[in-house]
């Protein structure tokens, strides 16, 4: 039983934060090169070859469907894992001001390099070159759910109680700001817009909730007298449960969970 969990464990463990950071960079390298130099190379000189029978309607369409469909689909990559590393960071961050200014401050750095790679034509026939102001870059985006975070927690500590009625207040008002913040995100006209700020709540949440579980669960569990408790915390948290599979398992390997502790938990969780 151990050689297997230790064969899963190899597999979720394959990643560490720095790797996660370079799959983010990587992925969006790919993104802005398709999305600004491939696709202003098909529209400038590929589409007007393709009108003049310079080249066949496969070749032209075969390179139009690589680009849109191979290139930003693996674009599409870089945005949930920077919000996860967003996430994680407002997590582990020592100055969360100094954090957050960071961030709004390469929001305003990043605006102009954006605007004319991504918008120059429209900003020129505006008249508003080299600014456009009708859509604003990723980083805005992280800015307001990095507010968002902020505020939910300061909700969070001021409706104080554990009883039902005060966890049903919290959570409407914290779902009341993720909204709210989602609709300035809309009006703000930011890069992902209102998906951004529900993508960073949402990995917020779920960090949340897999380190109360991680608490509830380490309580005791080396002994396994309390390992049914925290099943019975787990088994109603089925995306929590994968997140947290791989510290559970990282605790088996390292012998912080033996025993009855760690067949019950193979047992529990067989995937």
């Amino acid at each position: 039983m151990i050689k297997r969990v230790d064969k899963r464990l190899q597999a979720v463990q394959c990643l560490t934060g720095n790797k996660i950071k370079i799959i983010a960079c990587i992925t969006m390298l790919i993104d802005h090169f398709s999305k600004i130099f491939l696709e202003s190379i098909m529209n400038d000189k590929l589409f007007p070859l393709y009108l003049a029978g310079g080249m066949s309607t496969e070749q032209f369409y075969g390179i139009d469907a690589f680009q849109k469909n191979i290139l930003n689909g693996i674009g599409t990559i870089a945005f949930p894992l920077f919000c996860l590393l967003l996430s994680e960071g407002f997590f582990y961050t020592k100055n969360r001001k100094r954090y957050i200014g960071g961030m709004l401050a390469f929001a305003l750095i990043s605006e102009v390099p954006f605007d004319i790679g991504f918008f120059s034509r429209y900003s020129i026939a505006e008249g508003t070159f080299p600014f456009y102001l009708q859509y604003q870059n990723v980083f805005f985006t992280l800015f307001l759910g990095l507010l968002t975070l902020v505020i939910i927690e300061k909700v969070a500590l001021k409706i104080s109680g554990d009883g039902r009625k005060s966890k049903v207040t919290k959570i409407l008002c914290q779902l009341g700001v993720v909204i709210i913040m989602a609709i300035i995100a809309e009006l703000v006209k930011c890069d992902y817009g209102s998906q951004g700020i529900v993508y960073v709540s949402m990995l917020y949440f779920l960090r949340k909730t897999r380190g109360s579980a991680q608490k509830h669960f380490h309580t005791d569990a080396t002994t396994g007298r309390r390992c049914e408790s925290a099943f019975a915390l787990l088994s109603h948290q089925k995306v929590t449960k994968r997140l947290f599979l791989a510290e559970i398992y990282d605790k088996i390997e390292d012998g912080r969970i033996s025993g009855k502790g760690a067949i019950l938990w193979e047992l529990r969780f067989r995937v």
